[in-house]
């Protein structure tokens, strides 16, 4: 874990850079579009072209939702259970985001447009599983905490 402090968030009010082409860029894979049709998100996966789009876009979100479960165990840990809440909220939304590029690459594959599959893919995929993980155990983490933090507040009956 090292001390990177660039800002990886993604802005949602950003518009797509090219969502005139026909094709997208895959320049820019945080900024596509989350409703491309499934032979478009294949294109984007070409073997043959560096990088591959979207296990680049997998990663990238799974590791951001992942990245905002732990932020919410830490928010929690501290007692700070209302922005637990909202970095779970906003994991939710990064893991669901990258999941609707596995759901469409599943598609593509059922509709037979056969998705180029590869190392980078598979290691996305691992990423989206991790990122699931996180947010699971941050809602438990999350709750433990709140529990803890309720019933140290209760008074405690001595023994005298």
């Amino acid at each position: 874990m090292g001390d990177n402090t660039e800002d990886r968030s993604v802005d949602a009010s950003a518009s797509p850079t090219n969502a005139s082409a026909s094709t997208p860029d895959a320049g820019n894979y945080r900024d596509l579009p989350d409703d491309l049709p499934p032979a478009d998100l294949v294109a984007l996966n070409d073997p043959s072209g560096t990088p591959s789009t979207l296990a680049f876009r997998m990663i990238a979100l799974a590791g951001e939702a992942r990245s905002l479960a732990m932020r919410a165990i830490a928010a929690a840990e501290s007692g700070g259970f209302v922005d637990a809440e909202s970095l779970i909220e906003q994991a939710h939304g990064s893991y669901d985001r990258a999941h609707q590029v596995q759901k469409a690459l599943t598609e593509a594959h059922r509709r037979d447009i056969q998705p180029a599959v590869d190392l980078l893919l598979v290691h996305a995929h691992d990423h989206l599983v991790m990122a699931q993980m996180a947010l699971d155990n941050a809602e438990i983490i999350t709750r433990l905490y709140r529990r803890i933090t309720a019933l140290e507040a209760e008074p405690r009956l001595t023994r005298e």
